[in-house]
């Protein structure tokens, strides 16, 4: 494999990374004024009021060089959470078919932890544990939390790395610079088209990358589609993004198809990634906090965490019983002290 082709493979592999502070783009074009406004305040109540989410994703990367695979992975990846703590088990398997340790990652309201095992036979090995529920203990240096957000959430997109969402990449880190938006009717559903400039740490002297997202302002303004075309334009490099949302009023994802496409002067593909992601995710409330300890995977509990054990059921039946019945032997005796003079 020559220098060139090694280049083009460490860029499909690793995608391109933003990090580049720069300015937002003029206008007072109404549609895109209304995307700034809301689409904030959208994802939030999204994030917040979505923590439930939970289920199964699985990844399948496939990187191709002149026809020819020369990468293949899986990763499965089961999530679970609740309105306090949070999940994941990570199975990942390359394209030697070499597989990776088992892992957990998870946090609870006391602590964050890693757990592993070399197959499922195995028993769970503490690897890691941090007294902070709110460590960034993930392998991409997120919080479990933030993790689990950008691996279900359809307000995500290729361009950004894990820590980023796409409200931090417009309002604070200043990676887009957003041009125009307008409306787009696809089988009777509006949508909206918004055009930006992106700046990453490979811009050169043809200017930033250009990008189109295609966005949905009925569903929490979820992305749809994104398009990016890459700079310099040797050789020419495209990202193209493509979700699939569930019917309904809650935006739940179930298919992300991710390609990149690299071509040639002569528009011959000569270096292709494509990842398919499908969901098997759902809103499920009320999960247990005892399912995020370590105990609930046979370890022991970290030096000093007691976790309070409530009352069962049948004991406050018990009680409330006891209590009724200590309520009437009062009220009996004091009317036989009462009106024991009158009854003679």
């Amino acid at each position: 494999m020559n220098k060139a082709m090694i280049l083009l493979y460490t860029a499909l592999m690793m995608g391109v990374p933003c990090s580049r502070v720069c300015g937002e783009g003029e206008g007072n074009d109404e549609l895109l004024n209304r995307f700034r406004s809301e689409s904030p305040r959208k994802w939030e109540e999204y994030r917040t009021t979505r923590a439930s989410i939970q289920g199964q994703v699985i990844t399948k990367n496939s990187v191709l060089l002149e026809g020819k695979i020369v990468s293949d992975e899986k990763v499965t990846m089961d999530v679970k959470q609740n309105s306090a703590c949070a999940f994941f088990i990570i199975d990942q398997l390359t394209e030697e078919r070499k597989k990776f340790p088992i892992r957990i990652v998870g946090s609870n309201r006391k602590y964050s932890f890693v757990l592993k095992k070399k197959n499922a036979q195995s028993d769970w090995l503490l690897h890691r544990v941090v007294m902070d529920p709110a460590a960034q203990i993930t392998d991409n240096r997120n919080t479990v939390r933030a993790e689990i957000y950008y691996q279900i959430s359809p307000q995500f997109t290729f361009f950004l790395n894990e820590s980023t969402t796409l409200d931090e990449a417009i309002n604070e880190k200043k990676l887009l610079s957003l041009k125009s938006a307008k409306k787009v009717v696809r089988s009777d559903h509006e949508y909206v088209e918004v055009a930006y400039d992106l700046y990453t740490t490979i811009e050169t002297a043809d200017g930033p990358h250009s990008g189109v997202l295609l966005l949905d302002p009925a569903r929490y303004w979820c992305i749809i589609e994104d398009t990016i075309e890459i700079k310099p334009s040797e050789p020419k490099m495209r990202i193209i993004v493509k979700n699939t949302l569930r019917g309904g009023p809650l935006p739940i994802i179930e298919r992300s198809e991710r390609t990149i496409v690299a071509v040639d002067a002569q528009k011959k593909i000569i270096g292709e990634k494509k990842t398919m992601i499908e969901y098997d995710v759902n809103d499920v409330p009320n999960i247990s906090d005892k399912l995020f300890t370590l105990s609930a995977f046979g370890l022991p509990e970290p030096k000093g965490v007691v976790w309070q054990t409530p009352t069962a059921w049948y004991l406050w039946i018990a009680l409330a019983a006891l209590a009724a019945f200590g309520t009437a032997y009062v009220i009996r005796a004091w009317r036989r002290r009462t009106f024991a003079p009158f009854s003679t």
